[in-house]
């Protein structure tokens, strides 16, 4: 396609200009076009083939940035004037940063090629498309933006002469090589990210489009007007009952929460199932917005999937697990003998030899660290572009479930309240892990460029704004027995709780109260044929030590207090389940 856009081609000229490529090519999206990147990239040894009848037309990649910390610690939230303290942004002004990013790349695609991509964001004809243009110099990232979103001609014709779009700039490593630098200009709609190719800072149609820029739109003068539109972390599942009615359910989690998971749930195969049926709208990303019908809808802004891949395995995501095993792209896999990829939580019992992310044979033994063998591993596939939902306005939600990650105490299952304390479950969002409690509000938090007390207003402004309010839940699949192993089983068994949820949206079925919420009464929840017993079920619902949710109540409240002023309907809810303590 010719390209008109002066603006476009001035922009790409002034970057080219800095980083010297030998050529400039501008993406058309085709196949024949991602065949030729793919063969390029085996050629130029960026990408690699999974040599395995078992993974079909599968390719992997290595990162070698995988250091998250190093990433957060060079984040800049960058504009004209000094914006109050952010909890994941250092802020710099704005020419300051260009120009120091301009020294950073100069000559850094020298021997390279510059890719010139345009995506869609969203779905046609609405307030909600958005579309962006990304220069990058990655043959990998230009496969995640195509498998990703609607990227080449079709974008191209959209954005037309227009210059109201997000703009990324991506340079995968620089001579000499520099600290990463990872830059939102929300004023000029960009994004510039240096010295990195983790896919959650590097794609910029997956968290820094998605998320970030769609959340500061308030801060972009072009949408001000027409800005009715919050990111959110999230997927959403259909589900549609025997008496022909559809829910959608979304739900956020912290990183390895469940969330992916959830997403692929399918219907266990027992007679009082028989008519259910699940679906996928999203896994990753949803766009809230009202709705003149008084509902709360979201939409699905990709066209593609992008998972962690740490604990996806055949036992506890079976759907999952069958779908990324053909047209896939991985990175930071390992392999085993017979060249099957291999990351940490894929097998119970881990082989006696494997080749790490790089390639380097490793003999396991009892000390091994198995987790350092694929770090930051992950995989991106396309999903079905037949689901018109991938491409409509959105679909109203009738549940949010916030899943949490917590080894005892917390229960599988605890239904809000009220409004607020919904958005209480989801502002004190954790998980434990060895490095302690990790919290990340809404699963968001990572990806704010915002204040998270200015986040958490835009949720609860919801209960102003919307006369039926979708009910929320506070979940946790990861409660542990004394032999450290997990008491709920995961994959299709997660559809017993959906089900009572729907039962509840229905009012079909009472509750009971403590501190955590309104739980399900023990027989409720449909366990036939489920390899977890009933006393072990009523466990997980009913066994709460006040004493250890005290300690992770008083934490929480903690984290919130340090990021600024707690929203004053929270501080109300924190006040009421204070009481449960005296």
């Amino acid at each position: 396609m010719n390209i008109t856009n002066q603006y476009i081609i001035n922009w790409v000229q002034d970057i080219a200009r800095i980083t010297l490529p030998d050529s400039i090519y501008w993406v058309d999206g085709s196949e024949e076009e991602r065949q030729r990147l793919i063969s390029r990239g085996v050629e130029e040894a960026s990408i690699f083939p999974i040599n395995s009848k078992s993974w079909n037309n599968c390719y992997r990649y290595i990162d070698d940035s995988i250091n998250k910390e190093e990433i957060k610690n060079n984040s800049y939230y960058c504009s004209d004037s000094a914006e109050q303290a952010l909890p994941n942004f250092k802020w710099m002004q704005s020419k300051k940063m260009h120009s120091q990013i301009e020294n950073i790349i100069f000559g850094s695609m020298k021997g390279k090629t510059m890719f010139v991509v345009p995506c869609i964001l969203g779905p046609e004809n609405t307030q909600f498309l958005r579309t962006g243009v990304q220069i990058t110099d990655s043959i990998y990232v230009v496969l995640n933006l195509l498998m990703l979103s609607r990227a080449g001609d079709t974008a191209w014709k959209q954005i037309s002469d227009s210059n109201n779009f997000y703009k990324g700039l991506h340079v995968t490593q620089t001579e000499p090589l520099h600290k990463p630098i990872y830059a939102v200009f929300p004023e000029e709609k960009s994004i510039y990210c240096v010295n990195t190719t983790n896919i959650t800072q590097a794609v910029m149609n997956t968290v820094p489009w998605g998320i970030t820029l769609s959340n500061l739109e308030d801060n972009i003068e072009d949408y001000k007007n027409s800005n009715n539109l919050l990111a959110a972390h999230m997927m959403i599942l259909g589900v549609k009952t025997p008496e022909n009615k559809t829910y959608y359910i979304a739900a956020a989690s912290p990183s390895s929460g469940g969330k992916s998971e959830l997403a692929k749930t399918k219907v266990p195969e027992i007679p009082e199932y028989e008519g259910y049926e699940t679906f996928t709208v999203c896994d990753d990303i949803a766009w809230l917005h009202t709705s003149p019908d008084g509902r709360l809808w979201a939409i699905n802004p990709q066209t593609g999937f992008s998972y962690a891949l740490k604990d996806i395995n055949e036992n506890h995501s079976p759907e999952l697990f069958s779908e990324i095993k053909s047209n896939a792209l991985y990175s930071n896999i390992a392999k085993d003998q017979f060249d099957q990829p291999w990351w940490y939580g894929k097998n119970s019992e881990t082989p006696k030899m494997l080749k790490d992310w790089k390639d380097q044979i490793v003999l396991i033994d009892k000390d091994t660290n198995l987790k350092k063998l694929s770090p930051n591993a992950r995989v991106t596939i396309e999903a079905n572009l037949n689901n018109s939902l991938v491409f409509t306005s959105g679909v109203p939600l009738s549940a949010i479930l916030f899943l949490t990650k917590s080894r005892n105490n917390v229960p599988i299952i605890s239904e809000a309240r009220s409004w607020a304390e919904g958005v209480f479950y989801g502002a004190s969002l954790n998980r434990e892990s060895e490095f302690g409690r990790e919290f990340n509000p809404m699963g968001v938090y990572p990806f704010l460029a915002e204040k998270l007390e200015h986040h958490l207003d835009t949720w609860l402004d919801y209960e102003d704004k919307l006369e039926n309010l979708p009910k929320t839940y506070l979940v946790n699949w990861y409660r542990i027995n004394e032999n450290s192993n997990y008491i709920w089983p995961g994959g299709s068994d997660n559809f017993r709780i959906i089900e009572w949820i729907i039962k509840r949206i229905e009012n079909k079925v009472e509750t009971e109260e403590n501190f955590f919420g309104l739980a399900p009464l023990n027989t409720d929840i449909n366990l036939k044929d489920c390899v977890i017993s009933t006393q072990a079920f009523k466990e997980l619902l009913q066994e709460i030590d006040l004493e250890l949710a005290e300690d992770r109540f008083e934490k929480s409240v903690e984290f919130l207090e340090e990021q600024g002023n707690i929203p004053e309907r929270i501080s109300a809810t924190i006040d009421k389940l204070r009481l449960y303590f005296e």
